[in-house]
């Protein structure tokens, strides 16, 4: 998955520079996007190296709950991974007047590898053999 980097966040703040706030989308594993939104002076940041977030995020049930299925009692609480951008996927929120623009994200480990639990990374995989 490409990871989009720190020149098309500039080029994005060239054209819209009122933007103010990022809202981070994330799908889980039933397709319901899940949200973070950020401040205008984190987006460098972002799109840098990434901010953390909960790794559960992807693993909600439709209502929002943990599936009974997930064990979480070997962990310490909930393990945070690094949420990256995608690149080409930055865009602003043209059907509100709103000073907030929208990127799509993806999850990897803290050490940048590709978080098995994130459903767009299982289909990377599930198409490697074709």
């Amino acid at each position: 998955m490409n990871i989009a980097n720190e020149s098309e966040l500039d080029q994005f703040i060239k054209e819209y520079p009122e933007i103010n706030m990022l809202e981070i989308l994330m799908p889980d594993m039933n397709g319901i996007v899940r949200c973070k939104r950020i401040p205008r002076g984190e987006f460098g940041t972002f799109f840098r190296h990434g901010v953390k977030g909960p790794a559960s995020t992807t693993l909600l049930n439709v209502r929002g709950e943990f599936c009974d299925e997930v064990d979480f009692a070997g962990l310490e609480g909930d393990p945070d991974k690094l949420i990256h951008p995608i690149a080409n996927t930055l865009a602003p929120i043209t059907w509100l007047k709103s000073d907030t623009a929208q990127v799509l994200a993806t999850f990897t480990e803290l050490d940048g590898s590709a978080a098995l639990f994130d459903s767009r990374n299982i289909l990377i995989k599930a198409l490697q053999p074709l």
